[in-house]
């Protein structure tokens, strides 16, 4: 999970810091509220302003950030894996299955460099969790484009 208490303080540093490029103040102007009633509703400690679960999703997309999935998927044991957009790239079922293969391959490079002294250190863990997100992402990819080929047969 992330290093962060609550989703509120994802969310609140989100909107600080927001992927997309913008600021707090256009952020809190694209959810239809002023600055300080946005940041009022996403600070915890403020019994008398509550952030509605609706807005979670209008909120992620204007700060461009998925961290608060992330933050959710970690607090139920989950991981969130980004699906791919149809339509994107001239992939073939072939080309993302050996991209599947290929990442899959990294991953166990990864795993068996790590094991070789018998111990995986937190950099050694912090590859392994990168190729391991990229061969799922892969496997998805690879899902997802059978499932489109599947309903177009």
């Amino acid at each position: 999970m992330s290093g962060h208490d609550s989703i509120l303080e994802v969310l609140q540093e989100d909107v600080k810091r927001a992927p997309s490029g913008h600021k707090a103040e256009q952020i809190a102007a694209l959810m239809g509220k002023g600055y300080s009633t946005l940041m009022n509703e996403l600070n915890g400690s403020i019994p008398g302003h509550k952030f509605g679960l609706l807005q979670l999703i209008p909120l992620m997309q204007a700060t461009g950030s998925r961290r608060a999935l992330d933050f959710l998927c970690g607090a139920m044991g989950c991981v969130c894996i980004r699906l791919p957009r149809s339509g994107r790239g001239h992939s073939t079922t072939e080309r993302d299955a050996i991209e599947a293969v290929r990442q899959f391959g990294e991953l166990m490079a990864a795993v068996g460099d790590s094991l070789a002294d018998g111990r995986i250190t937190a950099e050694e863990s912090k590859r392994i969790r990168a190729e391991g997100y990229e061969a799922l992402q892969s496997i998805m990819t690879l899902i997802k484009k059978a499932e489109s080929d599947d309903v177009r047969a």
